[in-house]
């Protein structure tokens, strides 16, 4: 998975705003080749949904005609089939626009947390 290797001395480096910390991530995430996010544009909407698969680093035995999972592992430990088709099920994703993450699990959100690299949370935060 993801992690924060790489890259010395950029990690220190801030955006100006949180559209430009997401389109480097997003452009991070593609030149790395994990296929984490999938963008999304319409109108003024702007969004980096979760490969959530990738995100839980899950590797599924079998997979039916319905779409439903069986014989899987996050992080290689074997994990009940609900529990895995529940996180599956989940939509999540980022707003380019404002840098918030939309996820319903808290493990999602800790899980992507440790994925993005520091330099990426890195902006000036508006004032209210």
């Amino acid at each position: 998975m993801g992690g924060r290797g790489g890259s010395s001395g950029l990690s220190n480096k801030s955006y100006d705003t949180p559209k430009k910390a997401m389109d480097a991530l997003y452009n991070y995430s593609k030149e790395k080749g994990d296929g984490i996010f999938k963008r999304w544009q319409k109108g003024d909407q702007d969004r980096l949904y979760i490969n959530l698969e990738k995100l839980y680093n899950m590797e599924v035995g079998y997979r039916n005609k319905s779409g439903r999972i069986a014989d899987v592992k996050i992080d290689g430990v074997e994990v009940n089939n609900n529990v895995a088709n529940n996180i599956l099920k989940e939509t999540a994703y980022i707003d380019v626009n404002t840098g918030r993450i939309y996820a319903r699990e808290e493990e999602t959100v800790k899980r992507l947390r440790k994925y993005i690299p520091k330099k990426y949370t890195n902006y000036k935060k508006k004032q209210s």
